[in-house]
């Protein structure tokens, strides 16, 4: 009997040396990655990973915060209006913090109610758009390559070769104080021109076309409605040929629809068209008196008396 006891004693307390140890290990091993959520292809998932070096669970909390990130700005934009001066993420791995650029301090409550981080600045997005449309619109030397609105410092940057561009500063008649000159040793150079709806090979084999921007309306010209005299004159046109258009039945006639106007004038074309070559049924009905009557003739003789 007491043997029969230590025997179960050590198989009870390796037993719990085993759980305990596995409680442990459990503790200790990382949490299972996360799925890609909806709507990201596990490849971009994975690339997102690979690119911005940061774990499954780092990327999938930065998609999270980039789709808060896009409502907010969707929001604030609406209600701030030309007090908006823009939105951007935390450069850290999960983009965590969500900072609005305003004007008005009467709007700080507002981003705050949605999360957001207020910061107040001198000029509205509105304003750093005109400065780009200003310079867009102007004749750039060789030594500037490019500029754009840096948001998170409220002002326009434009990268220069020479660091120092004034006559082109000049000539856009922009403010000054919104434009920040940086050096740069890139020499961006085209190489094709891109045009919506060309195609183009990937390097598997597969064709694709270029994206284009539609408005309107799928692949639907982006025209100006005409003026109102213009709608009421082609209104009245249509009624008038309408009206024009009728079918009688009996002693009674009743207005055609376009449809049947439509008809109706295509009839009359057709009418006055040259003679087509009429279908077998109208020619075996349009046959000679002279084979109907043999045909007859024939007929009656094969009949059994």
């Amino acid at each position: 009997m007491r043997t029969t006891s230590l025997i179960l004693s050590s198989v009870t307390a390796t037993a719990l040396a085993v759980t305990a140890g596995a409680l442990a290990y459990a503790n200790s091993a990382p949490p299972s990655a996360p799925d890609a959520p909806p709507g990201i292809a596990p490849v971009v998932f994975d690339a997102m990973q690979r690119d911005l070096h940061i774990t499954p669970l780092q990327a999938r909390n930065r998609l999270n915060n980039e789709s808060r990130a896009a409502a907010v700005q969707q929001v604030l934009r609406r209600t701030l209006g030309a007090a908006y001066a823009g939105t951007w993420l935390s450069g850290d791995a999960e983009a965590s913090t969500i900072t609005v650029a305003l004007t008005d301090p009467a709007g700080v409550s507002s981003v705050r109610a949605l999360g957001a981080v207020p910061r107040l600045v001198g000029r509205g997005e509105a304003q750093l758009d005109r400065v780009v449309a200003a310079l867009d619109r102007t004749t750039a030397p060789s030594a500037v390559k490019g500029w754009y609105a840096d948001i998170a410092t409220n002002q326009v940057v434009v990268l220069s070769a020479t660091g120092a561009d004034e006559g082109f500063l000049a000539r856009a008649s922009v403010d000054r104080a919104a434009v920040r000159v940086e050096r740069t040793t890139e020499n961006p150079r085209p190489y094709i021109d891109v045009i919506g709806g060309n195609a183009y090979f990937i390097g598997s084999g597969t064709r694709c076309s270029v994206g284009f921007s539609v408005s309107g309306g799928f692949a639907r010209p982006a025209t100006a409605a005409p003026p109102a005299p213009a709608r009421a004159s082609l209104r009245a046109r249509s009624a008038a040929r309408a009206s024009r258009a009728t079918t009688t039945r009996g002693s009674r006639s009743t207005p055609a629809t376009p449809l049947a106007a439509w008809s109706t004038t295509t009839a009359a074309a057709r009418s006055r068209s040259p003679a087509r070559p009429r279908p077998p049924s109208a020619r075996r009905s349009a046959a000679p008196a002279r084979l109907r009557a043999g045909a007859a003739a024939r007929s009656s003789r094969r009949t059994p008396r």
